[in-house]
């Protein structure tokens, strides 16, 4: 996994008052993002990711955004952009579920998929998962969510 400069102590802290930071909503769609890429043999970059981490972090600040919004932040950097208060606990796992959910729908049909596929369903699941675990792995969400092995799971994706 490469190093990002929201890499910091904050993205892996336990959480005790049932609240999370943006940065750890980041990293946790970043880690689900990139453990999708590598298992189904795509790049991290790719313009169906863009668009997930766009949709997500738009709407966890704005569950009502307008689409230009997302459009906007999918045509700037994939980076989490720097804010004073990307530290600040102030999600709860039910606004960040949320999100990530409503951004993955919003994301294929930015990407013109009709439906979510595999990919996305793997990132819906995978993303609260790490946002609660951030060291559970392709296997543990394989086996916690769909009940199969991670190769059953990959070919899914390819």
């Amino acid at each position: 996994m490469s190093t990002h400069p929201t890499d910091t102590a904050d993205a892996t802290a336990p959480q005790t008052s049932g609240l999370f930071s943006r940065t750890q909503v980041y990293a946790a769609i970043r880690s689900a993002v990139e453990m999708v890429a590598e298992e189904s043999e795509r790049s991290p970059y790719d313009s169906r990711f863009r668009w997930v981490y766009a949709a997500v972090m738009v709407l966890l600040d704005a569950p009502d955004a307008p689409g230009d919004r997302i459009t906007s932040r999918r045509n700037g950097p994939v980076e989490l952009p720097a804010a004073k208060d990307n530290q600040v606990a102030q999600y709860s796992h039910e606004q960040a579920t949320a999100a990530v959910d409503h951004g993955i729908g919003l994301a294929a049909r930015y990407d013109r998929r009709t439906l979510p596929d595999d990919i996305d369903n793997f990132l819906a699941n995978a993303a609260p998962t790490l946002l609660d675990n951030p060291q559970a792995d392709f296997a543990m969400i394989a086996e916690e969510y769909y009940s199969v092995g991670p190769s059953t799971l990959r070919s899914w994706m390819c």
